[in-house]
């Protein structure tokens, strides 16, 4: 069975790159594991491709726009759909938890 693992991010090159080495790279050699990176920016709309935003309210820094995220994932969900998938992101889950799942799932997005 191959898990497929969709990443998805500002910075596709790095996760390729990351996933192509070490035990994940000899697990995707194998055929075990099919990691791939969605570039967020490639779902924006504008000229500049923006994906960030000042945060509602005011205040120091910068929030991810939903409209992006949506887009690209709608198009993953588009292009490959399937039975037992995860999706993770970057709110805090249990491990325990995370553990149970992870012994059905056929695919998994972060």
């Amino acid at each position: 069975m191959t898990l497929r693992v969709d990443v998805f991010t500002i910075f596709p090159g790095m996760v390729e790159a990351y996933a192509g080495e070490s035990i994940l790279g000899r697990a995707g050699v194998a055929g075990h594991l099919d990691v791939r990176a969605h570039d967020l920016r490639l779902a924006t709309e504008d000229a500049h491709r923006t994906i960030d935003d000042s945060p509602f309210g005011g205040g120091a820094g910068m929030v991810m726009m939903p409209e992006p995220v949506f887009a690209a994932v709608a198009d993953d969900f588009l292009a490959f759909v399937a039975d037992d998938r995860l999706v993770i992101h970057n709110a805090g889950f249990d491990l325990g938890f995370l553990n149970a799942e992870l012994e059905s799932v056929k695919s998994l997005n972060i």
